[in-house]
């Protein structure tokens, strides 16, 4: 993850950088062994109907929805998510408690969104999802049992459905 923190934005703004895109494709090839063997969590199951339903490519919908699944989940695992605030630069002051540097992962990752131009918000795709959709939505989430059973924190339908509402604000 100290790869992605030092080296996705330099290769995403300096595409000519071969040092910042050689690691990059090494952090992804370790991603993608860390993937097949771990699995992946709520924020994919979470992206899945983003795709289905308006077509808006699954890396964009996870990026989109990253930190606000971050956030949630950081109840469960406060030092992963501080050890995961500090692998993408944000380095926590000697003894901040867990539970307080851990949401500075969600931080993180918001900047890394703005800084590299993502989309931030559910109305920035621009597809037409509404508070009328939410509901089907979460259910087609919740229907993802793979990842939703490899979450940090057990998810509900209307938790679905509250980090919908969060991604639209």
């Amino acid at each position: 993850m100290w790869r992605v923190g030092k080296w996705l934005r330099v290769a995403t703004l300096n595409g000519r950088n071969l040092e910042a895109r050689s690691e990059m494709m090494l952090a992804a090839l370790y991603g993608g062994v860390a993937l097949a063997n771990a699995g992946v969590t709520a924020c994919h199951a979470l992206a899945y109907p983003l795709g289905g339903m308006f077509g808006v490519p699954h890396g964009t919908a996870n990026a989109l929805l990253l930190p606000h699944v971050a956030r949630w989940n950081a109840l469960a695992s406060p030092a992963r998510f501080a050890q995961a605030a500090s692998l993408l630069g944000y380095v926590q002051e000697e003894g901040v408690p867990d539970h307080v540097a851990a949401m500075f992962c969600s931080e993180a990752l918001d900047d890394l969104v703005n800084d590299l131009g993502l989309p931030a918000m559910l109305q920035d795709l621009k597809v037409g999802i509404g508070e009328e959709n939410l509901e089907e939505m979460a259910t087609k989430a919740m229907g993802v049992s793979r990842p939703m059973e490899n979450n940090p924190r057990v998810m509900t339908k209307n938790d679905c459905i509250k980090i919908y509402r969060e991604a639209m604000m």
